[in-house]
């Protein structure tokens, strides 16, 4: 079965039956999907299961109650440096069962490193077989196949009080049909989500990347890896690194590579985390969605740049800063 043939799609699948030009007037009117092959799924599961991530990861492994519960969640080298970024969901309701996606580049080390940590508890940690595939959903409205869990991960919020629902679910298949992956990362940038894969891998904490600010760490559950360095850096003193959001609109600018250092060579003026080209119509389409205040005049970007850099200064080197769609403090 291709899992991409048999959903409803109303008003608009932009995979297969793009819309005109400004035609999408609300976040109710995007629907899409599509097979993601750059994400990878490890199963946890067995009595131990929960205890084992809470204590490994920086989420609150327990607030996950029912199947298909999905939450932001990180894993951290003793520095506090994100080794990863990625999705914790529940998937069965009467054992302590649980899938992390995370970037399919760090599959195989991170399937490594956990069981290192497993000793004695009662639990098993694989990475998802093949022929699996993940698909995800952006919108609402769309028909799940049969027999698939849906892990219904955090909508994104693309500009402050606009959130798109999103979801994940796999199945075996042979055949992947369409791929999302172009628009589901320009979606991740339009929502200033730092998305971790080896490339950039133990390179920032997580407030470098505003990843508490999206929900990707608790700071009341208790210990994990790096835990200590990540709780100095909310609570003593002023971040002095954060990520920002930039468009490129020149045809003729070079795009710069994920990892790469602009600046200084021992402190990096910016830090490119991760950038998308504009993937078409969807990407337009999105564009719209996140900008309709002031902003909508301008025309859409060819790219955005997520880029991790000092707070002190305001760098043109990539060129025109945006707006981040969340704060980077809480009002007082």
């Amino acid at each position: 079965m291709n899992p991409t043939s048999n959903h409803v799609a109303k008003p608009f699948d932009l995979i297969n039956h793009p819309p005109e030009p400004g035609s999408l007037s609300d976040s109710d009117s995007f629907h899409a999907e599509g097979c993601l092959p750059h994400l990878g799924v490890l199963l946890i599961e067995g009595r131990d299961a929960a205890n084992f991530l809470q204590s490994q990861l920086t989420s609150d492994v327990m607030a996950l109650q029912a199947p298909g519960d999905a939450q932001w969640t990180g894993y951290c080298n003793p520095k506090g440096r994100l080794y990863l970024t990625g999705w914790l969901a529940k998937t069965a309701e009467s054992e302590s069962a649980y899938a992390l996606i995370i970037d399919r580049s760090l599959s195989a080390s991170m399937l490594k490193r956990l069981r290192m940590f497993v000793l004695r508890a009662k639990l098993s940690i694989d990475e998802a077989a093949e022929p699996l595939h993940i698909y995800g959903q952006i919108g609402t409205a769309l028909t799940l196949p049969q027999d698939a869990l849906q892990l219904r991960i955090p909508s994104a919020t693309i500009k402050a009080g606009t959130s798109i629902q999103r979801s994940l679910y796999w199945l075996k298949a042979r055949d992947p049909g369409e791929g999302l992956t172009p628009t589901w990362h320009w979606l991740q940038l339009l929502s200033a989500e730092a998305w971790i894969d080896a490339t950039v891998s133990e390179r920032f904490v997580p407030q470098m990347l505003n990843f508490e600010r999206i929900g990707g760490v608790n700071f009341k559950k208790g210990c994990y890896p790096g835990q200590e360095v990540v709780a100095r850096s909310q609570y003593l003193g002023k971040l002095k690194r954060r990520s920002f959001l930039y468009r490129v609109d020149d045809p003729k600018q070079s795009l710069p590579e994920p990892g790469q250092a602009l600046g200084e060579a021992s402190n990096p003026e910016l830090n490119i985390v991760s950038l998308a080209r504009c993937p078409g119509t969807s990407g337009q389409s999105l564009w719209e969605l996140a900008t309709t205040d002031a902003q909508t005049r301008q025309s859409c970007p060819l790219a955005l740049i997520l880029a991790e850099g000092r707070t002190d200064s305001a760098s043109g080197l990539l060129g025109q800063p945006l707006p981040l769609p969340y704060a980077l403090q809480d009002e007082s």
